[in-house]
């Protein structure tokens, strides 16, 4: 395979190739050894990546930890595909390209895998050396040079996804969601996991390939949503998938006792989808060499593994790749057994115990400020529970002042007159602090979606949204709606209140 070369816009310059599926993932030239910051005193780490230390002692000390049915689920994603992908059907017939559903030696239907938890090329695969292989050499060359660099580690962890159009779908507009991206190793000899990179935005790079996954295409469209992690959109019967990296690990301390690798994501069919957006998900993460520049080094990687196909829904899921033996084609030496993986405690959470409803979410001053010289025309933040967006007129003022935060809090203590006037219906302070200060009025606009389950007897036209005054009266929001579809309902202000849930009746039609 050939390295890319040429301009490229900013997200993509530097590229170089390395496959995840047997074939080639892109990633940005700040990954690279020249680029490493210098102010860790772990190890070294890309500029974007998460830094271990006190967060990886702090991580492996929790509490919480996976239950044996998150365990299972886990398994279960690795051998099966959940449907039929696209853009490997004979409905989208490319000529002079190769379509799955990628079936070659290291694959299974759906992706590749053999490295597993083992940071070497040992024990090899018979085609390891293919990655070796340049224009003009023999398979006997490419192997030749293969065998001489077997023996090495490699430290480098990339975790990385992608999402595809599944062959039953139906809609013209789709959009994912994906959070809180997680790399976990196990070494020998202990029972802990030990977590390598936590991503809440999840989405460090993200471009759209053909649908082989060789041919880089561009950059994807996403929006940043801080608290709540990316969204991005796909392109329905197109020869088109959604191929992303999270932040990186480089100099990976020992990664010879590294026994097993564990990746997960939480993503979700987005809002923003059409009703009958029928999409698919896969995870999984590369080893790779800190130092690409040697020349002896492969052009790409087989993928360290990769799950089944996996159907998202418009619910939060998380999704996995962990190396266990008897899936896929893992070799023993590269993967634990089931029973070991069950033994082990991995600090993370099963999804359904968190609950995000009484949050805070921020956006660093950092960000804020690649946001306007990317001239970026809103900031979205976000949980569970609600929605964000603040507009240029608001957020570049505040951006001036330090890390932007908002936070959602259900109100407890509420006058007669709005406790009268709620019943169950949900009430919000709703704060916004611009460094250490906060911010009663903005410049601009903050669009705020709240989640509300209306109940049997509401109708959607007679719910809005109404805010306590000064002098604990309740005033109506202007333009406030709910929609049925999303389960949300909808505003604009340019003040941080007390914020209530309303319904009135709508009027029959005569």
């Amino acid at each position: 395979m050939k390295r890319k070369t040429g301009s490229m816009k900013k997200s993509a310059m530097g590229l170089f190739l390395s496959t995840a599926l047997l074939t080639s993932a892109i990633f940005p030239a700040n990954a690279l050894a020249g680029e490493m910051s210098k102010s860790l005193n772990i190890f070294e780490t890309a500029e974007n990546a998460i830094p271990l230390g006190s967060a990886l002692a702090e991580n492996t000390e929790m509490a919480v930890q996976m239950s044996k049915a998150e365990k299972k689920r886990a398994i279960k994603q690795m051998g099966k595909n959940q449907g039929n992908v696209w853009v490997w059907s004979k409905e989208n017939v490319v000529k002079d390209q190769e379509r799955g559903p990628n079936g070659g030696p290291g694959q299974f239907n759906g992706g590749s895998v053999v490295l597993g938890g083992r940071a070497s090329y040992d024990p090899p695969a018979d085609w390891y050396y293919l990655g070796y292989k340049r224009d003009g050499m023999t398979d006997e060359q490419a192997k030749e040079l293969f065998d001489s660099q077997r023996g090495k580690y490699l430290d480098r962890m990339d975790p990385w996804g992608v999402v595809m159009e599944m062959q039953d779908n139906k809609a013209k507009n789709a959009w994912f969601d994906v959070r809180n991206m997680q790399a976990f190793v196990l070494r020998e000899n202990e029972t802990t996991w030990e977590n390598l990179i936590n991503d809440p935005l999840a989405v460090d790079w993200i471009d759209y390939f053909e649908g082989n996954m060789y041919g880089w295409i561009g950059p994807a469209e996403r929006e940043k949503v801080y608290g709540f992690g990316t969204s991005v959109k796909m392109r329905p019967k197109e020869d088109k998938v959604a191929h992303w990296g999270s932040k990186q690990i480089l100099s990976v301390p020992s990664p010879e006792s590294i026994r097993a690798v564990l990746i997960s994501v939480e993503a979700r069919i987005s809002e923003k989808s059409d009703p009958k957006a029928k999409l698919g998900i896969q995870v999984g993460a590369d080893w790779k060499f800190s130092d690409e520049s040697p020349a002896e080094h492969p052009l790409w990687y087989p993928g360290a593994g990769l799950s089944g196909v996996q159907r998202l829904t418009k619910d939060w899921a998380r999704y996995y790749f962990v190396s266990v033996e008897g899936i896929q084609d893992a070799m023993p030496e590269r993967a634990i057994s089931k029973d070991k993986f069950y033994s082990t405690v991995v600090p993370l959470a099963d999804l359904s115990t968190s609950n995000d409803e009484s949050t805070t979410v921020t956006v660093s001053k950092e960000d804020l400020k690649s946001t306007i010289e990317n001239k970026e025309k809103t900031v979205t933040l976000a949980t569970s529970a609600a929605k964000f967006e603040l507009d240029k007129k608001a957020f570049e003022p505040l951006s001036k002042k330090g890390d932007v935060s908002i936070s959602l809090t259900p109100a407890n203590k509420l006058n007669g007159l709005v406790k009268k006037a709620v019943g169950n219906r949900p009430v919000y302070d709703i704060v916004l602090k611009a460094g250490d200060k906060k911010v009663a009025n903005l410049n601009g606009k903050l669009n705020i979606s709240l989640t509300y389950k209306k109940n049997a007897k509401e109708k959607a036209k007679g719910l809005f949204v109404a805010y306590v005054n000064n002098n604990g009266k309740l005033v109506r929001v202007k333009d406030s709606s709910y929609n049925g579809k999303t389960g949300r309902i909808t505003f604009t202000t340019k003040s941080l209140k007390r914020f209530v849930v309303m319904y009135k009746a709508p009027k029959k039609a005569k």
